[in-house]
């Protein structure tokens, strides 16, 4: 992070361009929705799952493999074939970043649980049906348009078909009394979606033009597509044709197709495997249990050796990664649990649910990207000022925002309007209290910027079960433990638990998507707000694809019981725990406050240090990661960052970029594994 700010371009007209501008095809559109509804349909069936984030294990899930599937289709098929015919390419590399973009925004809407929006809204009326006497009274309070059969329904007639078809299934969707609740929580989503696209618009000159950020994850992407001028109208771009770019690939390709013959085939030689990483540390973690080393870096605590190895793909990011010094912070951050889990163990609380590092460690890191979200802020608050000034000024004038993917003012207003409707939506239809809805808008704004500023940074897409929330759920449910369930009431606490489920990276991961699709365009002279555009039509796409895929499944399948990975039965009311335990609400809980506050103050030290003093090596971006349960990567960090400073230190740029092919290969290879398993699933599965 540089100390700089920057001010809002000059106000000069914009270079007319010989060029012809591009345009979104009909048929990547119509590509598009074809995709997405195979996604949501492997997603929804079991089985194979070819979805964006969670593919299966987070070794496996960075890149995305639909959108990556689709890409290998047009570069090893497609192209191929429309080359015999015509000595040229059939699909433009403009047109792959058009396709892979939207892929991403479409499967973003399906990927990472997405069930769990369904079951959140579903709650109530289940539980009233069950237990009428303690639950009803609360059902009746919310309002039919965002929960199904509430503000007084009776269960009886098509009332008690559509209960008995969610629970059950075998039954017809009753899309009458699905209707409003999904308009609105569909509203509810975009105003997200338009939130972080107003952030990503008034942080990306800062990060992308002046300290260079190189959104790691894209970097394979644009290397597969890019064809050189030079190429002409070639078949392969220059990445093919290096020949230490095929030393990683055919590792990586072997690695992760061994890594699953071994599960098809278990008669072949087995290899410890987990979360895409072979699991070397696996007999070192059995020869220290029940020692103190053990007891302290067992997976309770946080660090989960008995997963420690090595993985393709995270070799492959972890050299794309600039800055050295950010996963010097990244395995700071991971070793520095030590301390309070050897207090808590020689106390003997490390077994103590107040006290398992599983809730309290999350808790930390929860705060430390709560404080990185307060330090972007604080950096570009320059920007955004002049932003705002100039959109409310009377005389409006050139904002100098020609080449962004959003107009300065429209992010402004977007930003405004966004934060409004969240806020509206909480506190008349969630019965959030006024002061609470502003906390939790002030809660997701610096949490969504603290990690994306991470993937920027480091590429790391965030696990779906982060937030400070692997116990705690999501970070409203963090927000009542930090304030105290009283203040919150349990109105406002059941509201709250309903939203949490909705504070999936599902939407959350769109403002870093924009950011990486905006820096994929220019490469290829794309217009951005082209990309804007793709992204925004394929995101509403899959948002509709979604809603009418998994209420298909729930009801025609066997209702909630059932779904990929058992995701459908954890049905978990934590927040009508108060009402059904006959419990009294809490207050504040203390634990929570401190380790956020510790967190948080952390952070603000590390980014106060790494913009004081040059000579500072800890990294405020690697610190917050490593906080988190970093254990499938860690190892991967430790080696190539060891082997990075022998190479800056003999070999100097000159060789980092002579060996760089050889780590995207590692990647690309992986992707092409993964690629591989998921299309003979689906065909193992037909």
């Amino acid at each position: 992070m540089e100390n700089d700010h920057v001010i809002i371009e000059s106000k000069v007209s914009p270079e007319k361009s010989d060029k012809v501008t591009p345009k979104l095809p009909i048929w990547v559109i119509l590509f598009t929705v074809v995709a997405t509804l195979c996604f949501a349909y492997l997603t929804y069936t079991g089985g194979t799952y070819a979805g964006l984030i969670y593919a299966g294990a987070p070794g496996f899930d960075a890149l995305g493999w639909g959108p990556l599937s689709a890409i290998f289709l047009f570069l090893v098929i497609v192209n191929p074939i429309g080359y015999l015919f015509t000595r040229r390419r059939i699909v433009s590399p403009q047109t792959m970043i058009l396709l892979f973009v939207m892929l991403v925004s479409a499967a973003n809407v399906t990927a990472v649980h997405p069930s769990l929006w369904l079951i959140s809204l579903m709650g109530l009326p289940l539980q009233a049906a069950s237990n009428p006497l303690a639950f009803q009274p609360l059902l009746e309070k919310f309002s039919s348009v965002v929960i199904p059969l509430g503000g007084g329904a009776s269960f009886i007639g098509k009332n008690l078909d559509a209960l008995l078809g969610f629970s059950s299934g075998q039954s017809t969707v009753p899309w009458g009394i699905w209707l409003l609740p999904l308009i609105s929580w569909g509203l509810y989503i975009l105003a997200f979606y338009f939130l972080g696209m107003g952030l990503a618009t008034m942080v990306r000159k800062r990060w992308t033009d002046v300290e260079r950020l190189r959104y790691p994850l894209i970097i394979p992407v644009i290397e597969m597509i890019t064809v050189s001028d030079s190429d002409g109208q070639s078949l392969l771009g220059p990445i093919w044709k290096n020949k230490i770019m095929w030393c990683g690939f055919i590792p990586g390709l072997v690695i992760v197709l061994y890594a699953q013959l071994q599960e098809w085939y278990p008669a072949l030689p087995q290899i410890p495997w987990a979360y895409g990483c072979i699991c070397a540390f696996r007999p070192l973690y059995q020869g220290l249990q029940g020692t103190l080393l053990g007891n302290i870096t067992a997976r309770n605590a946080g660090f989960a050796i008995d997963y420690w190895g090595v993985s393709p793909l995270w070799l492959g990011v972890s050299y794309l990664i600039p800055a050295q010094e950010t996963i010097i912070g990244y395995i700071v951050g991971y070793f520095f649990k030590l301390i309070p889990n050897y207090i808590f163990y020689t106390k003997g609380q490390m077994q103590s649910f107040p006290y398992t590092l599983l809730a309290m460690w999350d808790i930390f890191a929860f705060g430390a990207i709560f404080g990185l979200g307060a330090v972007v802020i604080y950096l570009s608050y320059r920007d955004i000022a002049a932003m705002f000034k100039d959109t409310f000024r009377k005389g409006k004038g050139d904002m100098g925002d020609y080449n962004e993917g959003l107009s300065y003012r429209t992010a402004v207003y977007m930003v405004c309007t966004s934060s409004l409707f969240i806020i509206l939506f909480a506190i008349l239809l969630m019965k959030y209290k006024v002061w609470l809805a502003f906390l939790y808008l002030a809660f997701y704004v610096l949490i969504l910027l603290g990690y994306t500023r991470m993937r920027a940074t480091s590429g790391l897409a965030i696990p779906g079960e982060v937030f400070g929330t692997n116990s705690l759920k999501i970070s409203s449910m963090v927000i009542a433990n930090f304030v105290g369930e009283k203040n919150v009431g349990l109105m406002g606490l059941t509201g709250m638990s309903v939203l949490a489920q909705h504070d999936r990276n599902s939407r959350n991961l769109m403002m870093g998507n924009l950011l990486e699709g905006w820096k994929l365009a220019e490469g290829e002279n794309i217009p951005k707000r082209l990309i804007t555009k793709a992204m925004t039509i394929a995101f509403t796409i899959g948002l509709v694809i979604f809603y009418f895929t998994a209420l298909n499944f729930i009801y025609k399948g066997n209702g909630v019981t059932t779904a990929p990975r058992g995701a459908y039965a954890e049905v978990d009311y934590r927040w009508l725990a108060p009402l059904s335990l006959g419990r009294p609400l809490n207050g504040p809980n203390t634990s929570v406050i401190k380790f956020f506050s510790a967190g948080v103050l952390a952070i603000l030290f590390i980014s106060f240090m790494r913009l004081r003093f040059v000579w500072w090596p800890i990294e405020p971006t690697g610190f917050a990661w490593g906080s988190i349960y970093g254990y499938i990567i860690i190892v991967n960090f430790i080696i190539v960052g060891i082997l990075k400073i022998f190479i800056f230190r003999y070999g100097g740029n000159k060789l980092y970029n002579r060996l760089r092919p050889i780590f995207l290969g590692l990647i690309i290879g992986s992707a092409m594994g993964n690629i591989i398993i998921n299309m003979a699933g689906i065909f193992m599965a037909l």
